[in-house]
């Protein structure tokens, strides 16, 4: 029987799908502990729903992003759940993964293609790592793959003006989704300048395409065509661009700042109003300052110049979570290898014109955005989580091809080892992936939380050691408090106080104050009554920031004006003593 037609297989694909999906789900099922969700996609949304609308928080920068998925998450909170939004997040994997399923299904005519395509996507690390969280990469995803199928759909109907539109608006909500999306719909607005072009020369065998795509089509409409593609994923973009222009005279604030004249005001300007927040936190704030990524990867991690150029490779083979020196997450080889055999084999078989182009453009598109975000960016797996989708379906299309090569081979031996390689093959490469999946339970540890045998506040605080802080902010601190965060990630999401997140401007107002005195006059007309630090840290900062004269000013504020209160985990907390 053959493989694409096998009942068998089929019946295994569904039940590893079943086991993968399974995993996620309890996986997701406990309290988000994930630095960017407590940082931006639940923080805002809570301080917006605290509020009793969205309003400019200058003091999260991150607040200044779109916010498609977010205010999703927004209504899931509004109802009560916080954990909600992982199950919001992880669908747009699952509508991804029936996109894939539909393609394969429809190229290759088989529904095992369509269930592997499935399987390969879903059961990726980082697909499941997403599965699991409150961000919003899956959206990105989706709406990113959605957009580049759209397209090829209006190459195949002959270019009929609903699905170029269709897909200018899918790529305006991946735009209202994520900066990242910028990047996809430059691409995606170059694949509309290239198919009618590639349609129209008979690529691969034009005879294969509806008669309607064999007009000639000219580069001038072409462009018309981009045009009306980008007018669609602008139209909705924009009220995002509105809103951050209206508050900052940058209607991508902070993206490109530079180019524009913000109007955003600095902490240093207005006493209510919080400067940018920090970034990761670290003992000491200018190191690696006006080194490029490149340069910082050659310092921080030791790398050569070889191993710097190799990272469009090494992403698929080297990779852990939670480890910028392995890109923060972790995918899977055969988005390298097979691809790479669909490419070969194209050429040695007559392929239908459709598939020739689409192909081309996927490798196009996955290669071009690797390779950009390569130079712009120090790589993290989840910046190029747009390039997975296409990926996933050059590899099948790769495993198709291989299994076909070896199916019709002469050799009765090289028709069955052929085969049977191909299986172990794969076989083997998914098992990399199970194997991830059993470690991340024993790191993610949902059993004890869903079984009741730990409480929702105990998983939280072995999992974030601020928490024990936040909650003793929420239990004993007034409404009106306003904490000065030195060091603690700016991870706000579990805090009901007001909480600013600027080391800077504590290093300007220690700096610049005659005396402890003066410095704890300053913090209280910021209407700072507390501050939260990071011991550790906030010693080794201070260390390398403050000369002698300034550091008697920090010694004598922590000796005369300030009380500490709680301290637990390396955070402290301390009230400010009115002289």
């Amino acid at each position: 029987m053959a493989w694409s037609n096998s009942l068998t297989l089929r019946m295994l694909l569904c039940a590893a799908l079943a086991l993968v999906l399974l995993c996620i789900f309890v996986l997701a099922g406990v309290p988000p502990v994930d630095r960017d969700a407590l940082t931006h996609h639940l923080a805002v949304p809570k301080l917006y729903l605290r509020h009793g609308g969205i309003y400019e928080i200058p003091a999260v920068p991150f607040s200044y992003y779109p916010m498609n998925l977010d205010l999703l998450y927004m209504a899931a909170l509004h109802l009560g759940s916080d954990i909600a939004p992982k199950y919001i997040h992880c669908a747009f994997g699952l509508l991804t993964a029936g996109m894939l399923f539909a393609y394969l299904r429809k190229r290759l005519r088989s529904a095992t293609y369509g269930l592997l395509g499935c399987l390969l996507f879903l059961s990726l690390p980082v697909i499941v790592k997403l599965s699991i969280t409150v961000y919003v990469d899956l959206g990105l995803i989706f709406f990113s793959t959605a957009a580049l199928l759209q397209l090829f759909r209006w190459a195949e109907s002959g270019f009929q003006m609903r699905h170029l539109l269709l897909s200018g608006v899918l790529t305006g909500l991946c735009l209202g989704t994520k900066y990242n999306g910028m990047l996809c719909a430059f691409l995606l607005g170059l694949v509309v300048l290239i198919l009618p072009l590639r349609a129209s020369a008979g690529v691969g065998g034009s005879e294969d395409l509806p008669a309607s795509t064999h007009k000639k089509k000219s580069s001038v409409w072409a462009l018309g065509q981009a045009v009306l593609f980008c007018a669609a994923a602008l139209t909705v973009f924009s009220p995002w661009m509105i809103r951050n222009y209206a508050w900052t005279g940058n209607p991508v604030y902070p993206m490109a700042d530079g180019l524009w004249s913000s109007n955003t005001q600095r902490a240093s300007d207005n006493p209510r109003v919080a400067a940018e927040a920090e970034n990761d936190r670290s003992s000491t704030e200018n190191e690696g300052a006006g080194l490029n990524h490149f340069a910082l990867r050659t310092v921080v991690f030791g790398e050569s110049l070889l191993d710097i150029l190799l990272i469009p490779v090494r992403i698929f083979f080297q990779g852990a979570d939670d480890n910028p020196h392995y890109f923060d997450g972790r995918l899977n080889p055969y988005l390298l290898i097979f691809p790479i055999a669909a490419l070969a084999l194209t050429g040695r078989r007559r392929r239908p014109a459709a598939w020739v182009i689409e192909q081309r453009l996927m490798v196009g598109f996955a290669g071009v955005y690797l390779l950009l975000s390569f130079v712009l960016t120090d790589m993290r797996v989840r910046y190029v989580a747009p390039i997975l989708p296409p990926l996933v379906l050059l590899t099948v299309f790769g495993i198709h091809d291989l299994k076909t090569v070896f199916q019709n081979s002469n050799a009765g031996f090289t028709r069955r080892w052929g085969s049977a390689g191909i299986h172990a093959a794969v076989a083997g490469l998914l098992a990399m992936n199970g194997l991830y999946i059993l470690d991340l339970m024993g790191r993610v540890e949902p059993f004890g939380y869903l079984t009741g045998k730990v409480s929702r506040d105990a998983y939280i605080q072995k999992h974030r050691p601020e928490y024990a802080a936040n909650m003793f902010i929420n239990r004993n601190l007034d409404g009106d408090s306003r904490i000065l965060c030195l060091f603690t990630g700016n991870l706000i999401y579990y805090s009901d106080r007001e909480m600013l997140c600027d080391s800077e401007l504590f290093r300007r107002i220690i700096r610049t104050a005659p005396s402890a005195e003066a410095a704890r006059e300053r913090l209280f007309q910021l209407g700072i009554s507390h501050l939260l630090l990071h011991g550790p840290i906030f010693t080794r900062w201070a260390d390398s920031q403050f000369d002698d004269r300034a550091r008697g000013v920090l010694q004598n504020l922590f000796k005369q004006d300030l009380d500490g209160i709680f301290q637990s985990h390396d955070y402290y907390l301390f009230q400010l003593v009115k002289g």
